[in-house]
């Protein structure tokens, strides 16, 4: 089953009546429950249909709150991209691929759970709302990247609009509460711990004793620098270079050509130091996606805690530094 049957639902019952909806279309659906695309979808459309008087207000209602415990109690996300790229789904990997082609028929998109939640508000379905969001957020801890991104971020958009034009505020329980917590699940699973950062770019010796050695050897073992220029001297282009390329562990960037008066060292960050950098560029894709919210709906979700989410103590000044050397230049 999927979204575009639901559409179908409704409209077998507009044609056949209100007979067919509750003797063959609910027991069908009900038996398909726990497709969150069909489900969704079909108690969504079915509320509608009531609304608008396209079928019995008072029938799509009682069929609405007897579907809906069937739904909540089987809910769960599906993967948006079901053949995705198996490292999505390690905490902390950070990835950068083109986006894929999404079928229509088979995507759940955030806009219909947030719509969902606000008919269950409109049926007084409370306690469903409540379960709702406990098995959203429960699902949370073991949720693709992919669909926090493409469903949840959507969801937590779209709700405070659509519980608005039901009279409610976003700012309120459990809503409010829900919010906070998949918010903070979503920073926790994309973005994750802050790696440790570097505070040392102390490297071993490798000079020969010769004078051109002692500079680099003075700069090598300072824990403050993590860049230097050295003049080129006729005849000896590529000492500086054959030293540090004596040791196993790569750890330096060499920036020049003979052309050039001078070229520069650079110290190569430590595996734990790339980690940060990469935490760091998660940072500012996380703090872009919050971005996109309307920051008074997010104000009203987060509350006291608005400001130190939005800033998710990223070091901007240290993170321009890192991503230079990251891309940088030709490696030893």
């Amino acid at each position: 089953m999927y979204s575009a049957d639901a559409e179908v639902f409704i409209r077998i019952t507009q044609s056949y009546g209100d007979g067919w909806l509750l003797e063959k279309l609910l027991p069908l659906a009900k038996k398909h429950a726990s497709n969150a695309r069909f489900s969704i979808t079909f108690a969504n459309r079915l509320f509608e249909a009531g609304q608008d008087e396209k079928i019995s207000k008072e029938v799509a209602v009682a069929v609405f709150r007897e579907f809906v415990p069937h739904l909540v109690e089987l809910l769960e996300l599906p993967n948006p991209h079901p053949a995705g790229d198996e490292r999505d789904d390690k905490p902390g990997y950070c990835t950068f691929r083109r986006p894929r082609q999404k079928s229509q028929r088979s995507v759940l998109s955030g806009k219909e759970i947030a719509t969902f939640v606000a008919h269950c508000h409109a049926a007084s379905l409370h306690t469903q709302i409540d379960q709702v969001y406990g098995r959203l957020l429960q699902q949370a801890k073991k949720m693709l990247r992919s669909v926090f991104i493409d469903l949840i971020l959507p969801l937590l958009t779209e709700l405070p609009k659509v519980l608005r034009s039901n009279g409610t505020s976003v700012s309120s329980e459990p809503h409010s509460d829900f919010c906070r917590h998949m918010l903070t699940s979503y920073l926790t699973r994309v973005v994750g711990q802050e790696p440790t950062p570097p505070t040392d770019w102390r490297r071993e010796k490798r000079g020969c004793g010769c004078e051109m050695c002692d500079i680099l050897d003075e700069f090598l073992i300072d824990p403050a620098k993590q860049s230097a220029e050295f003049h080129r001297v006729l005849g000896k282009e590529y000492h500086l270079l054959d030293r540090l390329m004596r040791g196993s562990d790569r750890a330096f960037n060499f920036d020049g050509n003979a052309a050039m008066p001078s070229w520069k060292i650079i110290k190569r960050p430590f595996p734990m130091e790339y980690d940060h950098i990469l935490w760091e560029l998660r940072c500012k894709q996380a703090q872009s996606e919050l971005k996109r919210f309307d920051q008074k709906d997010l104000k009203a979700m987060l509350g006291d805690r608005y400001d130190e989410t939005l800033e998710l103590r990223c070091s901007k000044g240290m993170i321009e530094l890192w991503y230079t050397t990251f891309r940088r230049c030709l490696i030893c």
